[in-house]
């Protein structure tokens, strides 16, 4: 194992990981990891057995990744993602998969999307496998290899008490952090898990959910449960449409005017369009609000570093 090379492989990802978990709940979020370790050294199975959520994803290209989230901070993650704070630890099981997977999957989309902003490495994920309980170390080993790495981490969400989980990548994704790199792991990230900038195509993240699986009954209507092969028959409905195009726009300002001004303008004229300097940018995808960020510069062209990313229950509303 590249000490130095997991090191900072997972920092990156922690990074990228944690920047759309403050976007997500609108506070400071932050994983600090510890040493890395071999997947054959017992020290991490002590922290995953006391996770309560475990995601998983194999890369296309292939590897796997995995994180492990200790039960307070996945439950504050979602809870501030629904706009639901009565939310705790013990009623993750419960929680409507769907809405489970709208909120995590651009948390770890980000991580990936870290590689490409940093070293122009694509890592496309093939898949989201979710799990509530403690992590099943045994499937766990079978899907990295034993030549995998494990870095146990402290996550913390505002002023809450940090809680411990485990990031898991198979042996490949230490080859793709450039010795250099490698060499400044610390210097790299900042060791701090936030303030990365946010790829645009985490957009895209946030409209994988299935309309119809998630929970935006009026309060009070139970919602009924769906059996295995209704669930399965909606998420192969909704792959049918994901690479469909849709048209993002980002809207500085909008105003009314009357004809009469419209066909007086001409050029040299100026249109107040009632947005103040300091406000954040809207994105909208085919007219729907999505997201609002900070206009940025790059390589020449503007751009729109996304600052926040409105709650899930706000999109699904949007988007039907």
């Amino acid at each position: 194992m590249n000490a130095a090379a997991a090191e900072t492989f997972a920092r990156g990802y922690l990074a990228g990981f944690f920047d759309v978990v403050s976007a997500l709940t609108g506070g400071a979020a932050a994983a600090t990891p510890e040493s890395p370790a071999p997947l054959t050294q017992p020290d991490w199975t002590k922290t995953a057995a006391v996770c309560a959520m475990t995601l998983r994803t194999p890369i296309k290209d292939g590897g796997t990744i995995a994180v492990l989230l200790p039960g307070e901070i996945a439950a504050q993650i979602y809870a501030a993602a629904m706009g639901d704070e009565s939310i705790h630890a013990d009623q993750l099981d419960s929680a409507d998969q769907a809405s489970l997977r709208e909120v995590f999957e651009p948390c770890l989309g980000s991580g990936v999307s870290h590689f490409k902003e940093k070293y122009g490495v694509v890592l496309e994920i093939a898949s989201l496998e979710l799990a509530i309980g403690p992590g099943d170390v045994a499937a766990l080993k079978d899907a990295l290899g034993q030549d995998a790495c494990a870095v146990a981490f402290a996550a913390t969400m505002g002023s809450s008490p940090p809680g411990r989980g485990v990031l898991l990548f198979s042996a490949r994704f230490e080859t793709i952090v450039p010795a250099k790199a490698a060499a400044t792991s610390t210097a790299d990230t900042g060791g701090t898990g936030v303030g990365e900038s946010l790829n645009p195509e985490d957009v895209n993240e946030i409209l994988r959910a299935n309309p119809e699986e998630l929970d935006v009954e009026p309060p009070g209507r139970a919602k009924p449960v769906a059996d295995k092969a209704s669930t399965d028959s909606l998420a192969r409905n909704l792959d049918m449409v994901l690479d469909i195009r849709l048209v993002a726009t980002a809207r500085l300002g909008r105003v009314e005017m009357p004809i009469s001004e419209i066909l007086s303008l001409g050029p040299g004229s100026i249109i107040e369009v009632g947005h103040l300097v300091d406000e954040p940018v809207e994105l909208l995808v085919n007219d729907k609000l999505i997201a609002r960020g900070d206009v940025v510069v790059v390589d020449e062209k503007f751009g729109l570093r996304i600052t926040e990313i409105v709650s899930p229950r706000e999109r699904i509303e949007s988007l039907r």
